[in-house]
């Protein structure tokens, strides 16, 4: 819901709703390392991560239409997404990002 508003609307980068965003992205990633066995909960965390994923690269394209530099943390979330190492949903939902 949070990329669909941010990418149908302007949005104030010190906004409380883009800050909150900002914060989860960081929380998403201090919990990257996934090493439960648990097939259904690494699901969910894949799902988690698809979300963010396509959410931190709407983000990056509103700041760069905004001529703003953005947060490290979206930085580190396009490395990640971008990498050949990750799982193609991840780097399909950066694109698909992007494209919003």
């Amino acid at each position: 819901m949070a990329t669909n508003i941010i990418g149908k609307n302007d949005i104030s980068f010190d906004s409380e709703f883009v800050t909150s965003l900002i914060i989860g992205l960081e929380n998403i990633l201090s919990t990257e390392d996934f090493s439960d066995d648990e097939n259904r909960e690494f699901i969910d965390h894949l799902e988690k991560k698809v979300s963010a994923a396509k959410l931190a690269s709407c983000l990056k394209s509103k700041f760069f239409e905004s001529r703003v530099t953005p947060p490290i943390i979206i930085n580190e979330w396009e490395k990640i997404c971008t990498s050949m190492t990750e799982f193609e949903e991840i780097r399909n939902a950066w694109d698909n990002g992007i494209a919003q």
